[in-house]
Order: C-alpha cells, then sequence, then structure tokens
C-alpha cells in the first residue's frame, strides 16, 4: 500500500482541482486522450500518440482509459 508522504492542506487540492478543470475542458470529470494532448501542447509542445497513451496507462488507476481527478492526485504526490 502506498502511503502519502506528505500532509496536504485544503489550499493545495484546490490548486490541483484547477490545473485538473483546466484540463477538463469539456466537464465531463475526466481527462480523455484529447484533452491531454492539448494541455500538453499547451505547456510543453507536441509529445507522440505512443507518450499520450503512455502517461494515460501510467496514470488511470482503473484501466478504463481516461484520467479522473482522483487518478490526478494519486499521480501528483510522490511516494516511498
Amino acid at each position: 500500500m502506498q502511503i502519502l508522504t506528505k500532509m496536504v492542506n485544503p489550499a493545495e487540492f484546490e490548486k490541483l482541482r484547477k490545473e485538473f478543470n483546466k484540463m477538463d475542458t469539456d466537464g465531463s470529470g475526466t481527462v480523455e486522450i484529447e484533452e491531454l494532448r492539448e494541455a500538453v501542447r499547451k505547456c510543453h509542445g507536441n509529445l507522440s500518440e505512443t507518450d499520450l497513451e503512455n502517461i494515460i496507462k501510467e496514470v488511470d488507476l482503473r484501466g478504463n482509459g481516461v484520467i479522473n481527478y482522483h487518478d490526478f492526485i494519486a499521480a501528483t504526490f510522490p511516494v516511498d
């Protein structure tokens, strides 16, 4: 079991929620590959389709091909 290594204050969660909502452009509560592609393009340029798919696979804890807020939060914090 992974344990969060630092305590997070509510302001940090609010900031993360805002960042997630920026990526979730259709308001569905999930980030699909198209939304991820656009977010990456805005910040870092272009990634290959394979790279985007690999990001989804790494972050998507449920294996349903999208990133939800809980997946996003889990991917944000390092664990030991």
